[in-house]
């Protein structure tokens, strides 16, 4: 007999191994390089394409893995790959030594268990807690846009198409064509224009001059500034303004031009109204000419000799009558032009003071014609003087 080697349960053919296990539970080695067609050579041998090795490391024929060839396991000491695998760009990897994979793109019906999930360098991350973030940072910690697992959100801007809708919160820049709530409670909006309308009508405040401004068809009718008040005509020209005195005590209403001479109603705080230019110790007072003293419960002029009740020019307008108890004055007129005139005074001492008349025109009273000719005087020596005498019969 010839010699021929002794076979046993391992130097076969697709041997048994130890458990007596034949083709089951094989190793599949990547074989061949793609790029150079090389077989790969690792701590088994040389393998080419489809090579199957036995979990002991016994040698055995080169076995090509066809098409919808089926296994029950495959164990992999190094890498299955694709051959059309190019790092991190196609096809796939699987890293037997350290679980690393490379999937072109991935379809997964259940669930996904990881410790962290990083996507891109600035892309998106999460971490074991459930916290997520986006950007360059390498920890939630560090992130400027991010999202923690209890829910607080940190974004640096955002654009809502639909509602916000929140029981609390601290606010930056909002941009939205709408805000509505039920109430805004302990916060302060600066930097901007609150408006009820963008356009038209509409009820404005705005951040930079601090006016609170009423639109009526896009003309500002009524504007509220600092210690004043604005009304303007439906041109958009001021026609009034309410404005604080400097002392804060007096209320003041002027025309357009917002100068002392323009005033139209003064209020003070002890009640005194004015209307026209005030005038001192006046408790109600009318273009700063007339006014009523609420001390001495007299009607004033502002000056001794200036106001006439009724006037000649224009229109001859009189009062129609005047009932007093008491009247003091220089002279007493007649529509006739005649005269009743302290005596001895002249028509040039008319206006002087009342100190004046008791002291040089206190002699009696004269009765003067249209022409300021003297035609009687009383005297208060008791005697009448005139240049003739007669009886009430000689009048025709």
């Amino acid at each position: 007999m010839g010699s021929n080697s002794i076979k046993t349960y391992q130097g076969i053919s697709r041997p048994y191994d130890n458990l007596l296990r034949r083709g089951q539970e094989m190793v599949i080695y990547p074989g061949a390089d793609p790029a150079g067609g090389n077989p790969i050579e690792n701590d088994r041998g040389v393998y080419g394409a489809g090579t199957l090795a036995p979990l002991d490391g016994g040698a055995v024929a080169p076995v090509t893995v066809k098409s919808e060839q089926s296994f029950d396991s495959i164990w992999v000491d190094k890498t299955i790959r694709s051959r059309n695998w190019s790092p991190k760009s196609r096809g796939f990897l699987l890293d037997g030594e350290t679980g690393y994979a490379e999937l072109s793109d991935v379809y997964v019906s259940g669930t996904i268990a990881a410790s962290a999930i990083n996507i891109g360098t600035g892309g998106w991350h999460v971490d074991s807690s459930g916290n997520m973030w986006w950007g360059v940072s390498e920890t939630f910690a560090g992130a400027t846009i991010r999202i923690d697992f209890s829910g607080i959100v940190n974004f640096t801007s955002g654009t809502f198409s639909g509602t916000l809708s929140a029981a609390s919160g601290t606010l930056g820049t909002i941009t939205s064509a709408t805000i509505t709530g039920g109430s805004i409670t302990g916060m302060t909006i600066t930097g901007g224009t609150i408006r009820t309308a963008n356009s038209s009508t509409r009820l404005e405040l705005s951040g930079g001059a601090n006016n609170l401004t009423v639109y009526t068809s896009g003309i500002a009718r009524v504007v509220l500034s600092g210690d004043e008040v604005q009304w303007n005509n439906s041109s958009g020209s001021g026609v009034a303004t309410i404005s604080a005195s400097s002392g804060g005590a007096t209320l003041l209403l002027y025309n357009s031009d917002t100068t002392n001479g323009n005033i139209l109603i003064r209020v003070g705080s002890s009640g005194s109204l004015s209307l026209g230019e005030f005038t001192e110790g006046s408790y109600f007072s009318i273009d700063g000419l007339l006014g009523y003293n609420k001390a001495s419960k007299s009607i004033i002029p502002s000056s001794d000799n200036a106001i006439t009740l009724g006037t000649t020019s224009p229109g001859n307008l009189r009062w129609a009558d005047i009932r007093s108890v008491l009247i003091n004055g220089s002279d007493i007129g007649f529509s006739s032009g005649w005269k009743i005139r302290e005596w001895p005074a002249k028509k040039t001492d008319i206006g002087k003071p009342d100190a004046w008349f008791r002291e040089n025109a206190n002699l009696g009273l004269q009765i003067l014609d249209e022409e300021e000719k003297l035609i009687i005087v009383i005297h208060k020596n008791g005697n009448i003087y005139c240049n003739e005498v007669k009886s009430l019969s000689d009048l025709t």
